[in-house]
């Protein structure tokens, strides 16, 4: 993906809930994980494969295999594949 294009969809399609990337300045709740730091903090022992399948299932799926929280499905309709990996190779700058 292109981290700098992934950095504009972060703004357009993440940061509304999750805020600015690192800090979570301006998400909406202190429940809502800061990206990408809270999610790896929050999967320790896991691989770096398995946390970045995490990001996925979140952003496609909402909650899954018992994993609950408040995101809401991001089908292909409201952001492409090539957007997600832009978004992922943003994040993956920033861990």
């Amino acid at each position: 993906g292109d981290a700098l294009a992934g950095k504009a969809t972060y703004l357009t399609a993440c940061a509304w809930c999750h805020g600015a990337a690192v800090s979570g300045q301006g998400r909406l709740s202190k429940s809502i994980p800061r990206l990408p730091q809270d999610t790896f903090a929050d999967h320790q022992g896991y691989t770096e494969a398995e946390v970045w399948a995490v990001f996925v299932e979140k952003v496609r799926h909402g909650p899954f295999w018992g994993y609950g929280g408040a995101m809401p499905p991001f089908g292909l309709e409201a952001l492409s594949d090539e957007e997600l990996g832009d978004v992922l190779s943003y994040l993956w700058t920033l861990r």
